[in-house]
Order: structure tokens, then sequence, then C-alpha cells
């Protein structure tokens, strides 16, 4: 995730899932693609949240070191790939992933959504969100498929992204149950919109 398209407040999506936890005594929670830190930064002021960020850009995780240790808060942070993540079955309760599972194929999306149900407890909480094919970026760049494009611009030169519609979310989460899922719409530089699905799931639960 680029460091540099991340704001300092978390989103409100982020703070909306958390509060579930609140009256928790301890959560283990995985933030992955965690950018500047602002979802990890922010989850770590929490009580009782022991907090993972992951990113697979060495820049990222010295800013959210940094950014941790200026907000006096414990984070531990891993370098990896959400498709090969470095924890033991069934070790989180809950796991974020925002603006950064759709930057690949459609196949390494099933492979870090399989990841991700790995490392969840049973009935382990799961937000995440996907760019939607209504999105202004849908379409430009080098085509791969259908709905996968290596984009071509100053900020995402070269970074493939696959957009989705609500089918094709509802055949990659087969491993979880959808809790709430919708379409957000943000009008960004230029006036273009942005569309990004928001998807709040849990792992089934093992028999």
């Amino acid at each position: 995730m680029d460091p540099s398209s991340v704001t300092a407040l978390p989103s409100l999506h982020v703070v909306k899932f958390a509060e579930q936890f609140k009256n928790t005594r301890r959560i283990r929670i995985l933030d992955i693609g965690c950018g500047r830190g602002r979802h990890s930064i922010y989850l770590a002021k929490q009580p009782g949240f022991e907090v993972f960020a992951l990113d697979s850009a060495s820049v990222a995780l010295e800013i959210t070191k940094e950014e941790a240790r200026k907000n006096e808060v414990d984070i531990k942070i891993f370098k990896a790939n959400a498709t090969f993540l470095p924890f033991q079955d069934c070790f989180f309760d809950a796991v974020i992933a925002i603006n950064v599972i759709n930057h690949g194929t459609i196949d390494d999306v099933t492979e870090s959504l399989a990841e991700m149900n790995r490392v969840l407890k049973n009935e382990g909480a799961f937000l995440s969100t996907l760019l939607s094919v209504k999105d202004f970026r849908f379409g430009l760049g080098e085509k791969i498929n259908r709905y996968t494009f290596i984009l071509r611009n100053d900020l995402e030169d070269g970074v493939v992204h696959t957009f989705f519609n609500e089918k094709m979310i509802k055949l990659c989460y087969n491993t979880f149950t959808i809790r709430e899922i919708f379409e957000e719409k943000n009008v960004i530089r230029d006036g273009k919109t942005s569309y990004r699905w928001i998807i709040n799931s849990v792992k089934h639960k093992s028999l």
C-alpha cells in the first residue's frame, strides 16, 4: 500500500468496527496493508487491543513504527504480503484490510482471502474493502481481463487493480458470512468519483 495516499484519521468504518469489542477484555487484531498506520494507531489506543500491523512496503512499516513511538502505543510490525501471512491458524480475533486486497489479480485476491480466513479464529470478525466496477479507474490502463487492469498514472503506475461487483464478492467470500455489504461513493480529485465496497463479515464456524 502506498503510504503517501493514506490520511492520518482512521476510517469511520474502522471506528465502528472496533466498537463491537469495547466490552471485550482482550482482542488480537491484524491490520493488513497498514500504510502510515492510521488504523493501527487508533486501534492500539483502544483498551484491550493487541495490534499487529502488516505491509509489504518497508517505508510504510518505518512510518508506522515511528507513529507508534510518537503516540506511545505498542504495535507489532511485520513485513509480508497478504497472500502469505506469517501467523499460525486461528490466531486473530479480528482482521481489517482497507484499500489493499484489490491490488492484484483475482487469483491474488482469492489467495489473500484464504489466508485471512486461515489466521482468523472461528467466527472472527473481518472488515475489508474492494474497488467497485463503478469506480472511475475501471477500464483504465493495461487490460489483463474483464475486471483487472494495470493502472498507468503518477500515484499507482504499474499497480494491478481488480474491480468487483456484488456477485463476484459473494463468490470470493464463500468461506465468510457477510453481515453487511454496501457501496460507498466519494468524489475525489478533479471531480472524479470513486466507488468501493465495504464488507463486514465473519469467518464460518468450523464443524
